[in-house]
């Protein structure tokens, strides 16, 4: 017998802009997402982006990844340390089923505390471009895969 991993519900608070299924739906999500990124930094809460992305993007299981482990050591940042400076439909090439979206970042290098609010390091202070590629799962997007331009 094989076990089968069960995904977390899909967020209830998607705003309905970044439900539809249009270009701006597809701007309107990935700024979604990248907000529940913050979330996650800013709660210690892993699990907050897997039920947005498909199993495709590697990306996506390594943000997971690092947020798991901030949470298994306690850990959280003081303010959300992504800020989007643009996001815009992209020109990237992309397969047929999905939409493409530039988006423009900066991590800010906001202090990483403990569970009693020590200090105990900073997000690395970076920028650059985040090619998110989403598709359509029945009526609602999922990331489907996101690479990084600089």
């Amino acid at each position: 017998m094989t076990a089968t991993a069960t995904r977390a519900a899909y967020p209830t608070d998607v705003p309905a802009a970044a439900q539809a299924n249009t270009p701006a739906g597809a701007v309107a999500f990935a700024n979604y997402f990248f907000g529940r990124m913050n979330t996650a930094y800013t709660t210690g809460q892993a699990g907050l982006l897997s039920p947005l992305t498909t199993t495709r993007c590697a990306r996506c299981a390594t943000f997971e990844a690092d947020l798991a482990a901030l949470a298994a050591q306690g850990r959280h940042t003081v303010s959300g340390p992504v800020q989007l400076r643009g996001s815009n439909p992209s020109k990237e090439a992309h397969r047929a089923d999905q939409t493409v979206v530039d988006v423009l970042f900066k991590m800010l290098p906001v202090k990483i505390v403990d569970a009693g609010g020590a200090a105990v390091g900073t997000v690395p202070d970076t920028r650059g471009i985040y090619v998110v590629a989403m598709v359509r799962d029945g009526s609602v997007w999922r990331v489907d895969g996101i690479e990084l331009l600089q």
